[in-house]
């Protein structure tokens, strides 16, 4: 498995959307728990830093970059309201 460094450097505007949909796709798998949502939460850092690396020199289309952070912290809003909604 390549570390999330390594990934980061291997970085192009070709491959970019390729990595976040991966890291998108990982919302979806784990269990809910503390340490899920602190994983969630890594997913979510990870794709702002991947995306914001060297003044955002990856990013050609903003626009996808702003849907997938909405995308990526609806994500992490639903997973909020499940805990909530089902756990109190």
């Amino acid at each position: 498995m390549i570390s999330f460094e390594q990934k980061k450097k291997k970085v192009s505007k070709k491959n970019l959307p390729d990595i976040v949909k991966k890291l998108l796709s990982q919302f979806a798998e784990g269990s809910i728990g503390a340490t899920d949502l602190q994983y969630r939460d890594e997913i979510v850092e990870r794709i702002i830093n991947i995306c914001s690396q060297n003044g955002y020199q990856f990013i050609s289309d903003f626009e996808w970059y702003i849907s997938t952070l909405i995308v990526s912290f609806l994500f992490l809003f639903l997973f909020f309201f499940f805990l909530f909604f089902f756990f109190s």
